[in-house]
């Protein structure tokens, strides 16, 4: 009995230990962290002039919540757009760094740079004076050119 658990938990670890392959690496510090930081804060303070310089020109921006599954994205010029009426429909907003979370650059081994972000907004809607108040959870893909290619 003693020798068939040993034989088990040999091969227990064996096959949970093969499981692992590394795709890439997860940085805590990177430029690309920073970039998406500047980024993100333009777009707050409803700086679209500022939030196109960090957007390639064949940006998509996609909604998670969407339950289009043929969802083409809005292109560069609709966020933008998104970017500059939402400052008009929501006064004191701030976007800050939600609880212990942090945001991750990783790049992976086909050369691309994702940054994953956890962010708390908060505002009030101008018109009714609704509080908001929300994690938002973003992911950025960024091209060659280190501009941002798709939210």
């Amino acid at each position: 009995m003693k020798k068939s658990v040993i034989i088990l938990l040999i091969l227990v670890t064996g096959i949970m230990y093969s499981q692992k392959k590394k795709n890439g690496t997860t940085f805590i510090e990177h430029p690309a962290i920073d970039m998406v930081e500047a980024m993100q804060q333009a777009d707050i303070a409803g700086d679209s002039t500022k939030v196109a310089n960090y957007l390639a020109d064949d940006f998509k921006s996609y909604s998670g919540t969407s339950i289009n599954k043929d969802d083409k994205g809005d292109n560069k010029e609709d966020f933008l757009n998104w970017t500059v009426n939402r400052k008009k429909w929501v006064s004191y907003m701030s976007l800050t760094i939600h609880g212990e979370a942090y945001p991750d650059a990783i790049e992976y081994k086909d050369g691309k740079i994702w940054v994953q972000t956890w962010n708390y907004l908060k505002g009030v809607h101008s018109e009714t004076g609704v509080k908001i108040e929300m994690p938002v959870h973003n992911l950025y893909r960024l091209n060659d050119d280190n501009k941002i290619e798709m939210v």
